[in-house]
């Protein structure tokens, strides 16, 4: 399932639109959320930032595409600390 909700602003400057469009045109964000979510399936309870270094994706990235796919293909879990930041985060797991 292809999810493109918008993820640009209103009061976003024209240059984020434009690369929205890009990402969704190429098939980019499309990949990466598989990517994400075939990895929450595989390695469930994992952070953003744990889920980021796996995929190679980073963790900026990584949430992103969470955030697309919550409640579809994912669901947020309970926070602990990320072993990869060192802080107290929340837990991705397959819906």
């Amino acid at each position: 399932m292809q999810v493109e909700i918008p993820v640009s602003h209103k009061h976003d400057p024209d240059t984020s639109r434009i690369a929205e469009e890009m990402i969704n045109q190429a098939g980019t964000r499309f990949n990466h959320q598989q990517r994400v979510g075939r990895m929450v399936k595989l390695c469930p309870g994992k952070t953003a930032a744990e889920l980021g270094a796996l995929t190679a994706l980073g963790q900026h990235e990584s949430s992103r595409r969470l955030a697309d796919i919550t409640g579809i293909t994912v669901e947020k879990g309970e926070r602990r600390k990320c072993s990869v930041k060192g802080t107290q985060m929340v837990t991705w797991w397959p819906k």
